[in-house]
């Protein structure tokens, strides 16, 4: 597994996958990178597939996070908004 913000945090032993959109290119809030990342687990679209994303603007307002790691900025008035 690369080096990401996930390991950085901490985060490496309950996470399974790790999927890189440089890697795969293609870019977040594009949907193929998260049917990619489903593809790559062998699952569906489920409350049982956890998304963790650390960017406001592509996870929370591509509406594909489950979980936002924030960094504790301010959300912005006119931006994206948690659901």
């Amino acid at each position: 597994m690369p080096v990401t913000y996930v390991a950085k945090v901490g985060l490496s032993d309950p996470v399974d996958t790790v999927v890189i959109c440089e890697s795969v290119g293609v870019r977040k809030p594009d949907p193929r990178i998260f049917r990619h990342a489903l593809a790559v687990l062998g699952a569906e679209p489920s409350p049982r597939v956890l998304m963790v994303g650390d960017s406001f603007t592509a996870d929370v307002g591509g509406r594909a996070a489950c979980v936002w790691i924030s960094d504790g900025s301010p959300l912005l008035e006119n931006g994206p908004q948690p659901h």
